[in-house]
């Protein structure tokens, strides 16, 4: 299994943060690892949404139907979250966003699981070490995104 996570800051108040990112279509916006994204079902950051993102894997592009299971937006005084997952015949991805109130904005975790299918599980090891490369990549763009509250109010 590979794992990245990370935590950044933005200057903007936690819910309009939590709005724009619960839209996983937004993901586009900020993660160069992702194609396309689009909601094909469902409301918009709501539990049993689905939004389906165009990615690269190795030397193909493949669809990925992320499921959203949770979605708890973000208080004055709590943290809120959404939790995604997608699961085709290579491997299973969760990802889980929370939302933090801070006193200059907000602050954002972001967590991602990638775990590899079957006999796939023997390429781990390397895994481990692109998902590494493919997570810095994704948190350069949110810490850009993060900075610039035009871009997140849209």
């Amino acid at each position: 299994m590979a794992r990245f996570a990370t935590t950044v800051t933005s200057t903007s108040d936690a819910a309009t943060v939590y709005s724009y990112l619960a839209d996983f279509s937004n993901i586009v916006d900020w993660d160069p690892g992702v194609l396309d994204a689009s909601l094909v079902s469902g409301e918009s950051a709501q539990a049993g949404a689905v939004y389906r993102l165009l990615v690269p894997f190795g030397p193909r592009r493949i669809w990925l139907d992320y499921h959203v299971l949770s979605a708890k937006p973000p208080t004055e005084k709590s943290a809120g979250s959404i939790s995604l997952r997608a699961e085709n015949r290579d491997f299973v991805s969760l990802d889980l966003i929370t939302v933090r109130p801070a006193a200059s904005g907000s602050e954002v975790t972001y967590d991602a699981e990638l775990q590899l299918a079957g006999v796939r599980r023997l390429f781990d090891p390397l895994l481990r070490l692109a998902f590494q490369v493919i997570g810095r990549r994704a948190e350069s763009g949110l810490v850009a995104a993060m900075a610039d509250p035009a871009r997140i109010r849209g």
